[in-house]
């Protein structure tokens, strides 16, 4: 008997996962790493609005985007966002699960019912929160 890490998955076709994988690949690099590398290399450039024409500034940019009060803001915005749905979010989904765990006498089924409510609760109070932090 052969050893497990000896055997061929795909006997006769040595190069057929890389073959299946390829379309996945193929759009990852179309439609993400590509327009990534071309929007960082076009960062480094001052346009007009059509981009007719165009000059090379170097990191004037990213200087003038880190130096921003309204990049600062948007970011702390976000940050704030994103930390309060992760942290209500899972709070709620595992207080959740706490819940739908047990057994409760009678309900059949029925306890799961709450759980599709419990996703929504998340986003619905990291979304007021932020929108308390941000209008005062």
């Amino acid at each position: 008997m052969a050893n497990a890490a000896e055997e061929e998955r795909f006997p006769g076709h040595p190069l057929l996962p890389y073959l299946l994988i390829l379309p996945s690949v193929a759009v990852i690099v179309v439609f993400l790493v590509y327009p990534f590398l071309q929007s960082v290399q076009e960062s480094f450039f001052a346009s007009t609005a059509f981009g007719t024409k165009t000059v090379f500034v170097g990191l004037r940019n990213y200087e003038r985007l880190f130096t921003s009060p309204d990049f600062r803001a948007s970011a702390l915005a976000t940050l704030l966002f994103a930390g309060f749905v992760m942290v209500i979010g899972l709070g709620v989904s595992l207080a959740v699960a706490q819940l739908l765990n047990q057994k409760i006498r009678g309900q059949g089924n029925r306890a799961a019912d709450g759980h599709v409510a419990g996703q929504g609760v998340a986003y619905i109070i990291g979304g007021a929160a932020i929108h308390k932090l941000s209008v005062d």
